[in-house]
């Protein structure tokens, strides 16, 4: 006799992935565990690496399957002409820092 088996499935996980690349310290897939904004993940990626860095720019499929672009120019986030601290990353997103 065997004992009682059990199945899990999860049905969407809490954790995801982004990708950082570019002039950024740490490039690479960053697991995130929760809602995490565009300069949060910056962060996790270290940050630029270069002062002449001069845009963020960011690369999201979306469920149809079209890849949107969005771009920032760095001085305006370093200003505080642009706010992106609201900017909330996706699973899959791709962050490159130019």
């Amino acid at each position: 006799m065997s004992g009682p088996r059990v199945s899990v499935a999860v049905a969407e996980p809490s954790s995801y992935i982004v990708y950082f690349t570019g002039l950024v310290h740490r490039p690479g897939t960053i697991l995130l565990g929760g809602r995490t904004t565009l300069l949060q993940g910056l962060s996790l990626a270290g940050g630029w690496t270069n002062p002449s860095a001069t845009r963020v720019i960011l690369i999201r499929e979306t469920p149809e399957g079209v890849k949107k672009r969005y771009e920032s120019a760095l001085d305006s986030i370093r200003s505080g002409d642009t706010y992106v601290d609201n900017f909330w990353l996706e699973r899959g997103d791709l962050v490159i820092i130019e």
